[in-house]
């Protein structure tokens, strides 16, 4: 399991983990901004403020049953850290 924090310095959009060689097994996204200030979570796209996944200050998504294979970005309208947590299997031959 491999968690890393992601530090945005102003607002703008981040690749924060790339497709995985092998299968990515677990994702937690976790937003450690200050309220009111949500995230936005998009898988193969560039995020933006208005488009993916909302995850609210101090909230977070987990993926443990069906686990999205994409690259992972994340849109922070402000400076600030988000967490994630994921582990990824290694390939089959």
């Amino acid at each position: 399991m491999l968690t890393q924090v992601f530090t945005f310095t102003g607002a703008g959009d981040q690749l924060v983990l790339p497709r995985p060689i092998g299968t990515r097994t677990l994702l937690i996204i976790e937003n450690d901004l200050a309220a009111p200030n949500s995230i936005r979570v998009n898988f193969d796209k560039i995020a933006d403020a208005n488009t993916g996944l909302r995850i609210v200050a101090g909230g977070n998504a987990f993926f443990d049953a069906v686990v999205p294979q994409n690259n992972i970005h994340v849109f922070a309208p402000v400076a600030g850290n988000i967490i994630l947590t994921w582990i990824n299997a290694a390939p089959t031959s």
